[in-house]
């Protein structure tokens, strides 16, 4: 796809072929109340014209939040916020190959990979440092303007695989051979192999001290590539949760456990067959 360490990546799976084709990198933050369009242009010109020469606007992000504790959720059920202005729509800043994408509305910020071409996956610890980066930027632009504090209050790591046909399946109806949580048993012969499957799957992430951090979601989809129409899965890894700490260092301590449990996640719920040939290096595998 490591602890909160970015040298503890030795003990985590690794795979030689990745079939990931998106990583994103996320935080909410208290909405910046004073926050308007000509500030996003500053911030752009400012600091990131030159990575990302590219623009684009795209709709805004609704917050999402987990929430671990019964009270609390069902008391957010009623809570409604009042704004005098009208929220900001999303901002891309992207890079000139298009494989990297920076998002920032009033109170989000997210660093994407995309899988382009045939460039390999750089790796978490360069997508993170980048956005530990943008991070530390916008709290000094935040700073420069008078706009506030940045209080951040969720993130988020999420990781996006397409799985193609191989030698070990080529109907949607084998995902019993991609994934582990799938049991194509019934209880007569009326139904037999399903066109399409779908399913989502929710964890609470558990810290090394044994605290609850937050949730993983995993989630796939049967669909079809849109050049061939070839059969893919779609498997969507999402750890969410709140900071672990104050400031950017919080974030980051939380998209270290979030990474950590994506990874082992994707590996609990896909096969042996598909990490051998997803070329699984860490030495984990059971031949």
């Amino acid at each position: 796809m490591s602890s909160s360490s970015e040298s503890d990546r030795g003990d985590l799976p690794d795979f030689g072929a990745t079939p990931l084709v998106e990583v994103a990198l996320a935080a909410s933050f208290s909405p910046l109340a004073d926050l308007r369009t000509s500030h996003l242009g500053l911030l752009w010109g400012r600091y990131f014209k030159e990575k990302f020469p590219h623009t684009d606007d795209q709709p805004r992000l609704e917050a999402r939040r987990e929430i671990l504790d019964a009270d609390e959720a069902e008391k957010l059920k009623y809570h409604v916020e009042l704004s005098n202005t009208a929220p900001l729509n999303r901002v891309w800043f992207l890079d000139k190959a298009g494989d990297e994408l920076l998002q920032i509305q009033e109170d989000y910020i997210a660093h994407n990979w995309r899988k382009q071409g045939a460039e390999p996956y750089p790796r978490y610890e360069a997508i993170r440092g980048n956005f530990h980066r943008e991070l530390e930027l916008l709290e000094q632009f935040v700073r420069e303007e008078s706009l506030g504090d940045l209080s951040y209050t969720q993130c988020e790591i999420t990781y996006v695989s397409h799985i193609e046909p191989s030698s070990i399946w080529k109907t949607h109806g084998e995902l019993g051979r991609v994934v582990t949580v799938f049991n194509p048993v019934y209880s007569d012969g009326f139904l037999n192999e399903p066109e399409g499957v779908q399913f989502a799957l929710r964890y609470r992430i558990i810290d090394h001290e044994g605290n609850a951090r937050g949730r993983l979601h995993l989630s796939l989809d049967s669909v079809h590539r849109g050049r061939d129409r070839a059969p893919i899965f779609v498997l969507r890894c999402t750890a969410r949760g709140e900071p672990i700490g104050e400031g950017v260092k919080g974030v980051l301590e939380f998209l270290d456990l979030g990474r950590e449990w994506a990874v082992r996640g994707f590996t609990s719920v896909t096969t042996e067959e598909m990490h051998r040939l997803w070329d699984r290096k860490d030495g984990n595998l059971v031949s």
